[in-house]
């Protein structure tokens, strides 16, 4: 059960990763939707482990992951 476990959050993290830096490479429009209902339109002009750095309008937000619910490209 343990393995299987690690085994899934692997693929979940490789997902998260691989539609982010689509998103950052090809600097695709998107919304960030935060738990407390707040969207955040922008392009994503970077991003780690924790967090997301969007740009709207010249201005940068940086948004931290644990904070979001959903994203939409």
């Amino acid at each position: 059960l343990q393995s299987f476990q690690k085994d899934r959050g692997k693929n979940i993290l490789f997902s998260q990763e691989h539609l982010l830096q689509e998103a950052f490479q090809k600097k695709k429009d998107i919304t960030l939707i935060l738990l407390k209902g707040l969207h955040i339109k922008g392009i994503i002009t970077g991003y780690d482990t924790f967090s997301i750095l969007i740009e709207y309008e010249g201005k940068q937000q940086l948004v931290y992951k644990h904070a979001i619910s959903t994203i939409r490209f």
